[in-house]
């Protein structure tokens, strides 16, 4: 409400009005309101790659294309729901031949190039959540290789932020910790995994410590979560140096089956439960009784 002062009878009541209206239109503008975040209530799911794939937030030629893994991951998610975004974080690519003694006291390049990942998720996550409320933030980590690396130690630097995450899925992780298995980063003493006793987890899992669900998948004989390898040191590494493209290295078999059956298949079913909390599966035979495309069921 706007209040008007007593003014001398001699304005007369026509000069009041006016000076009425002069004062409700008259002030500063009103500041212009923030657009609303579009990402607010979207769920999303924050891929990130191995090494020498992509996508590349530098220019080594060759490392350009998107991680089959994660592209597989989505895929596999698209058959299932299709309601849940990929979002490809971009990090530096670096080859296996990166890996060398200064990265042991975690100041070699891929080191750098782990904690280079870990800030590109960190402002990723940021901007999608910017503006939004804890209802409204529906988020998945894949992370594969070294994408799983770097989603460890996001979650271990960043415990404040543990609340916006659904669900995270991990493919071969340097992490890994299975009885006597260790992934190469841990076996080597790299910096970021979390604590073995909690692995996949950062910490105690449960609802009053971490609020989300992990899952981690390492194939036997996978040389860099060292799946069956027993801590072997020798052979882990040895196995992992061959371990290349056009190989049958376990470590680049978790596409088999995608986007229908296998690994992937199993991972994006998962998050699809943590972040819609339905599965939404397309089904032939459903289809031919109704004609409708899909049937939807509880996980």
């Amino acid at each position: 409400m706007t209040i008007i002062k007593p003014r001398p009878k001699v304005l007369g009541s026509a000069l009041a009005v006016l000076l009425a209206a002069a004062v409700v239109t008259t002030g500063p503008p009103a500041a212009a309101q923030p657009a609303a975040n579009p990402n607010c209530g979207a769920p999303v799911m924050f891929g990130l790659h191995g090494m020498g794939e992509g996508p590349s937030s530098n220019t080594l030629k060759g490392f350009t294309n998107l991680s089959p893994e994660i592209m597989g991951f989505d895929a596999a998610q698209n058959r299932l729901s299709g309601a849940i975004g990929m979002d490809y974080v971009a990090y530096p690519t670096v080859t296996a031949s990166y890996w060398d003694v200064l990265d042991l006291a975690n100041v070699g390049p891929l080191t750098n190039a782990v904690n280079a990942g870990e800030s590109a998720l960190q402002s990723a996550v940021a901007s999608w959540t910017s503006g939004c409320s804890l209802s409204q933030d529906k988020i998945a980590l894949i992370g594969y290789s070294m994408g799983a690396w770097i989603v460890n130690k996001w979650l271990k630097d960043h415990p404040g932020e543990w609340l916006l995450i659904s669900a995270v899925v991990l493919y071969g992780d340097p992490c890994w910790k299975y009885h006597s298995d260790q992934g190469l980063a841990r076996l080597f003493g790299a910096a970021g995994c979390s604590p073995a006793k909690n692995y996949p987890y950062p910490a105690p899992s449960g609802v009053l410590q971490v609020p989300f669900k992990a899952q981690s998948l390492c194939a036997y004989h996978d040389p860099v979560c060292g799946g069956g390898y027993a801590s072997n040191k020798n052979a882990q590494l040895s196995a992992a140096e061959n371990c290349k493209v056009g190989s049958s290295c376990p470590h680049l078999q978790y596409t088999r089956g995608a986007p229908s059956s296998g690994p992937l298949y199993e991972g994006a079913r998962f998050v699809v439960q943590k972040l819609l909390g339905l599965c939404r599966l397309r089904c032939p035979a459903f289809m031919a009784r109704t004609g409708s495309p899909e049937v939807r069921y509880r996980c």
